[in-house]
């Protein structure tokens, strides 16, 4: 049996299918895909499995036992799939693909997401507005609108966040972490956003053009700019009509 291991021979044929395996216990297991057995069975929660790999890794749910270590940061998972999908942090591999727009992503059930976008589909209303969302998770965010509820405490100051990336930009205040870095000059900044704002410092980029003299700026809005052609314009108006009146 140890021999076949090397020489790639596979004499145990799968009854219903004919796929071949190198053992008679893995031909066993497989068969079960066709009689739908599922002979493993969690004490916990009675769900049942086809193969012991797979009841082990649901037990490691109840216990939250995490067994599978990223090697690059040392974090641990519950699943062999969870560890791969973290990974892709570390890699930066995005394996799933829109077929519409060629956007990439990590997750496929983040694709899935995105291709609602396409096709407009809004499965999730909001019970107290009618409003309309791709995503049960983007509804339970919205409701909190309605309700007030902020679940996410911060453990320094108290404050309160209705969603969870809130917070996590509001405790860099306290920790002065600042982990998005310009690739220009290095300068640390606490959120994507403001590393956004400041990049284009480097790049000249000035997106925001103001619809009184059409000048432009990098940043959304320059308000002591708008402010100072409205006082302008309102100023302009109202010689032309003090003229208008006293002709």
């Amino acid at each position: 049996m140890h021999l076949r291991g090397h020489t790639g021979d596979k004499l145990f044929n799968c009854d219903f299918c004919n796929k071949p395996f190198k053992t008679r216990r893995d031909a066993l297991v497989h068969q079960n895909v066709h009689t739908g057995e599922k002979p493993y069975n969690c004490e916990q929660c009675g769900k049942t499995f086809s193969r012991l790999y797979h009841l082990k890794r649901h037990q490691a749910l109840h216990t939250g036992e995490k067994l599978h270590r990223c090697v690059s940061c040392g974090n641990k998972f519950t699943s062999t799939s969870k560890l791969t999908t973290h990974q892709r942090v570390h890699t930066g591999e995005r394996p799933f693909c829109c077929e519409l727009c060629d956007k990439t992503f990590k997750r496929s059930d983040h694709l899935m997401i995105h291709l609602k976008l396409h096709t407009g589909e809004k499965l999730f209303n909001c019970d107290q507005c009618e409003k309309m969302y791709t995503t049960k998770g983007s509804l339970m965010i919205h409701q909190r609108i309605h309700t007030g509820e902020r679940p996410f405490s911060c453990k320094h100051c108290n404050k309160s966040f209705k969603r969870s990336e809130h917070l996590t930009i509001h405790q860099r205040v306290h920790t002065g972490e600042k982990p998005f870095n310009c690739e220009f000059c290095e300068k640390p900044f606490k959120t994507k956003r403001d590393l956004t704002v400041h990049r284009r410092v480097h790049t000249g980029e000035k997106p925001y053009t103001c619809e009184f003299c059409g000048k432009t700026f990098a940043r959304p809005a320059n308000y002591r700019h708008l402010i100072l052609r409205n006082e302008i314009n309102l100023k302009q108006k109202s010689r032309y009509f003090f003229f208008i009146i006293h002709v």
